[in-house]
Parts: structure tokens; C-alpha cells; sequence
């Protein structure tokens, strides 16, 4: 472990990497997000892209909800959510990002944000390129909480999976980690590891037992993608950075208010035993069943990667 800057740098697999040649990292971003400033979340956005790129960087994942941190609460309505906090592929904070990702050559993973398409809002995750041409990729959250419901959101329908070298991943938001089924069918088109993203002020109940079931249930890695947040200068949560194996042991804890980028050779992430059990073959054939001869259905295999639509 070193520090820069204001930033730690920690490889948690540095006794295993010492004497291999390392072509690539995802980061994850143990960062601060100071809650309703989207002007000081993109200046931390900016510096540990900086950093990133320094550390040979592939992709940083940023932490949950970091334009504007967790702003939902019972009393705000769909229409504020959507004049005030949505972003579009042209909104202003995803435009800036993407700006500095391509000048630094990282690309960059939103893992949750709140997105605006036309009147519908959505949870959405957003992968954007460090390369210039590259699309703007994202996922919509398919399981709301019921706080999300009542406030409005709309549901994705499209399981994702994104790319960095040679592993493929996926994200598991909230209560999406209580449907197992969901995870296994990432794990069926073919994704590596899970990262996981859990709301610091209503976070699902007992969500580190379930975590770590279900790395067990599905036998992959999974990466609990943590953050520091601050309201007006003010600590008010603390979410862990948390690396599961394929049992659901804890390989690496950093639970701590200050940044860092958790350093993750790719190499070390690629899913060794991606063989498919039964029960996920059968949930696979069953949903190809269901929705096979509607118009909204199933749908496998579109531009990058693969994607399993349900309608």
C-alpha cells in the first residue's frame, strides 16, 4: 500500500502479482461523495481518474450514486428526481466525464446514477469509454425497493454485462442481490465477476450474509464497491470495499474514511470453473421458453457482448 496525493493506493493482490507482468486493472474508487454537490463529486471524479491513469488503469469504478450521492427520500417527488438530478447521454456531468476520461485513456464505471429518458427515470449504471469513439454504455436497475417504486422509477428489462481486456462483469444493485436467479444468468452469458452496489443510507437488510451467499450459490468473485459520504462536510456513511471468493471468504476488507483506489489486476478476476449447473440451465431455457414467440422477449446477442432481454 502507498499514498498519493490524497489518495492510497492498495493491491490486495500484491504478494501474488509481484512476480507476473500485469497487463491491466480495474480501480475501485473508495472515494468521497459529498451528497447534493455534483460540482466537488466531479473534481474527486477528475482526480482519481488522474491517479488511474498513472497506475496503468483500465476501468475505475466510482462509487455508488456518486454525482450526487443518495438523495432519495420520502418526500421527494418523481418530477424533482427528474428536473433536478436526472442526467442524459448529453447532460452536463456525463459530458464532463467523459471528456476527462478520454484525455486520461480510462474508461470510467457510474455504478449507479439517476437517469432521465423522456418522462421515465431509471437507476442506471453507466460505462463510459476512455476511448474516443467508443458508445456510452449502461445498465438499467430490473429490481426497484419498494421506495423506488413508490416514488416512480422504471424498471430496466435487459441483463448486461461489460467488458475490460480479457474478463467480462456484471452489477447487482440493492435489492437485485436477493434474486439469485438474476446473477446467474450474467454468470450464464458468460461474466467473470459481480460487483455489487448498496445504498449507504438504506441499505438492504443484512446484505454482507447474502453477499456472501450468494458468491457461494453462484461460485464467483464478488466485489462490494464502497465510498465515504459527506453531507455539508459532515461524515454520514461509510460503505466498505469488500472482495468475496468463490466460497464467500472475505479477501480483502477496507472499511475506512479515507480514499483509495483499490487496485484489481484482471487477470486475477477471470472466473476459473464457468461451468453451468442444471438449475441455471433451467432457468435460462425456461425464460427463452416463456418469451420466445412474444415481440417483447428474449434477446441474445446485440453489438458488444451479449445482452438477455425480458420484457
Amino acid at each position: 500500500m502507498r499514498t498519493n496525493r490524497v489518495f492510497k493506493i492498495i493491491n490486495p493482490f500484491q504478494s501474488e502479482t509481484s512476480k507476473h507482468v500485469i497487463s491491466s486493472y480495474i480501480a475501485i474508487g473508495h472515494l468521497n461523495v459529498y451528497i447534493r454537490d455534483k460540482r466537488n463529486n466531479l473534481d474527486v471524479a477528475r482526480k482519481s481518474l488522474l491517479l488511474a491513469h498513472e497506475n496503468y488503469v483500465d476501468t475505475l469504478i466510482l462509487p455508488y450514486m456518486q454525482p450526487y450521492g443518495p438523495i432519495l427520500d420520502n418526500n421527494i417527488s418523481k418530477s424533482t428526481l427528474r428536473k433536478k438530478y436526472g442526467l442524459s447521454l448529453t447532460s452536463g456531468y456525463l459530458a464532463s466525464l467523459s471528456i476527462i476520461a478520454k484525455n486520461y485513456g480510462v474508461n470510467v464505471l457510474l455504478m449507479s446514477t439517476i437517469e432521465k429518458a423522456g418522462s421515465k427515470i431509471y437507476v442506471t449504471a453507466f460505462l463510459i469509454p476512455g476511448i474516443i469513439g467508443e458508445p456510452i454504455e449502461k445498465y438499467r436497475k430490473i429490481v426497484l425497493s419498494d421506495r423506488e417504486k413508490i416514488i416512480g422509477f422504471n424498471k430496466g428489462k435487459t441483463i448486461k454485462k461489460f467488458r475490460c481486456r480479457n474478463i467480462y462483469y456484471s452489477i447487482v444493485l440493492d435489492d437485485e442481490i436477493l434474486y439469485p436467479e438474476l446473477a446467474k444468468l450474467n454468470l450464464y452469458l458468460g461474466t467473470d465477476i459481480l460487483f455489487v452496489g448498496i445504498a449507504p443510507d438504506y441499505p438492504v437488510k443484512n446484505y454482507m450474509s447474502i453477499i456472501k451467499s450468494l458468491a457461494l450459490m453462484t461460485r464467483s468473485k464478488i466485489v462490494l464497491v464502497g465510498g465515504i459520504y459527506y453531507y455539508e462536510n459532515k461524515l454520514s456513511y461509510i460503505v466498505p470495499t469488500i472482495i468475496l471468493d468463490q466460497r464467500g471468504n472475505v479477501l480483502f476488507k477496507y472499511i475506512s474514511d479515507e480514499q483509495a483506489l483499490i487496485m484489481l489486476p484482471t487477470q486475477y478476476l477471470i472466473r476459473e470453473n464457468k461451468k453451468i449447473d442444471q438449475e441455471t440451465m433451467f432457468i435460462y431455457t425456461l425464460y427463452s421458453r416463456l418469451f420466445r414467440h412474444k415481440k417483447r422477449g428474449v434477446r441474445i446477442g446485440s453489438g458488444k457482448g451479449y445482452t438477455y432481454k425480458i420484457e
